[in-house]
């Protein structure tokens, strides 16, 4: 699974990403990007927290520049401007800039709240993932349904704003292809924690069971006592299958 963090100038902190293969999410009004690989985030969560309207001449002026360079070292991908949280008026908006982006690089397309494959499978030969946002609620209640069904439509998958360690464990566990934070800047020995969650492929869960093949909710039994590892492992997966339950009837 990859794994991206938001900008920073710090040079030690630059190498200890690039040394742990993790890339950078540049938001609009940012370039040049610092690390690579690198995506490109369209800035409509910021206008959204500031109650301001998409700054489309800004995101414009972004185009301009990514058009400008050459070929191997523009974007993995860029998502297409939306509306945080505002189900088919966001995939309207998402639409009609599609035009102006797809000469670019590959586009994501972020999925919010109401939406359903069926709003999004027409433009599976337009986009190459489906980026989850949206209210944290609906995300993770519904993660696990559209990594299957980007899978399905033969696309990427990508989690945005997955900020905890629990939460990486999180995405693992649904199949996603990539995550995002800013989160892990914050504070200087949580980067480390939570690089180390992106990289632990040993916390890789089966819902079924974890890895010895015991029900996880056995860690509410009676007399039942599991070492703190496993104990862990087990909170993680019945943290995760009552998260997702809901997705699975979508």
């Amino acid at each position: 699974m990859m794994a991206y963090v938001g900008q920073t100038c710090a040079s030690k902190l630059i190498r200890k990403l690039q040394l742990a293969g993790i890339g950078e999410v540049t938001c609009r009004g940012e370039m040049p990007p610092r690390r690579h690989p690198w995506v490109y985030d369209n800035g409509a969560f910021r206008d959204h927290k500031a109650k301001s309207p998409f700054d489309a001449q800004a995101f414009e002026r972004d185009m301009e520049y990514i058009a400008a360079l050459p070929a191997g070292v523009r974007p993995a991908w860029l998502v297409l401007p939306d509306v945080v949280a505002g189900g088919l008026a966001s995939l309207r908006e998402s639409e009609n800039w599609i035009p102006t982006c797809a000469p670019l690089a590959p586009l994501a397309l972020a999925v919010q709240d109401g939406m359903r494959v069926k709003d999004v499978e027409h433009l599976a030969g337009k986009v190459a993932v489906l980026f989850v946002g949206g209210s944290p609620e609906w995300k993770w209640r519904t993660a696990r349904y559209w990594t299957r069904e980007a899978h399905r439509l033969g696309l990427q998958c990508h989690i945005g704003k997955v900020g905890s360690e629990k939460w990486v464990r999180l995405a693992r566990n649904c199949g996603a292809d990539s995550i995002d934070s800013c989160q892990p800047l914050w504070a200087g020995p949580y980067i480390d924690r939570w690089i180390g969650a992106v990289k632990d492929d040993r916390e890789q869960l089966d819902f079924g069971g974890n890895r010895e093949g015991e029900d996880c909710e056995a860690i509410h039994l009676p007399g039942r006592t599991l070492s703190a590892p496993r104990r862990r492992r087990a909170q993680v997966q019945a943290a995760a299958r009552a998260q997702l339950r809901l997705g699975d009837h979508l």
